[in-house]
C-alpha cells in the first residue's frame, strides 16, 4: 500500500515525498523477488529530480538485484543519455540485449544514443530491427524519419 502511494506520489510530481516514503520502505519486509522495484522506483524518482548520479546509483542496485531484466539496463542507459555519456549507455544498452524484456525498447534507446553519437547508419540498423518487433512503435517511427532526414541532409 505504502509502495502505491510512493508511485502515486511520484506521478504527481511531488518527488521528495515519494522519495521519504520509498526510504521508509527499505524497512517493510519485501518479497526477494519484489526487491528490486524499489531501487528501480527510488531511481526513477531521482532521475525525474535531476538527481542523474544518485538515480545511478539506485538502478545499478536494481539491476544487481534484478540481473535478468531489461527494465534497470534501460533506465540505468537514460542516466547516461540525460548527462550526454553515450558510450555508457550504449554498452549497457548492448548488454541489455541478451536480458529478458521489451527488446524493441533497448533497440530504440540504442537507436537515439547512437543517433546522437552522429552513428546514423548504426542507429538506423537498430531502430528497423525494433520496427520488426513492434512495426507501430511510435517512438521508433519518430526516431526512423529523423535518422533518415540526417541520412538524406549528409547525401546533399
Amino acid at each position: 500500500m505504502l509502495f502505491d502511494y510512493a508511485d502515486a506520489l511520484r506521478e504527481i510530481g511531488r518527488l521528495s515525498e515519494a522519495l521519504l516514503a520509498y526510504d521508509e520502505l527499505k524497512s517493510y519486509p519485501i518479497p526477494e523477488e519484489k526487491r528490486w522495484l524499489l531501487p528501480l522506483f527510488r531511481g526513477q524518482t531521482l532521475l525525474e529530480a535531476g538527481q542523474h548520479s544518485l538515480a545511478e546509483q539506485s538502478f545499478r542496485e536494481a539491476l544487481i538485484l534484478n540481473p535478468s531484466t531489461t527494465v534497470a539496463s534501460v533506465f540505468l542507459a537514460s542516466t547516461f543519455t540525460v548527462q550526454e555519456k553515450f558510450d555508457s549507455a550504449i554498452e549497457t544498452l548492448r548488454h541489455a540485449l541478451y536480458l529478458k524484456g521489451d527488446i524493441d525498447e533497448v533497440l530504440v534507446n540504442l537507436g537515439i544514443n547512437l543517433r546522437a553519437k552522429g552513428k546514423l547508419d548504426d542507429a538506423l540498423k537498430y531502430v528497423k530491427e525494433a520496427l520488426k518487433i513492434s512495426p507501430t512503435y511510435p517512438e521508433a517511427l519518430e526516431l526512423l524519419e529523423d535518422i533518415q532526414s540526417a541520412l538524406s541532409a549528409r547525401k546533399t
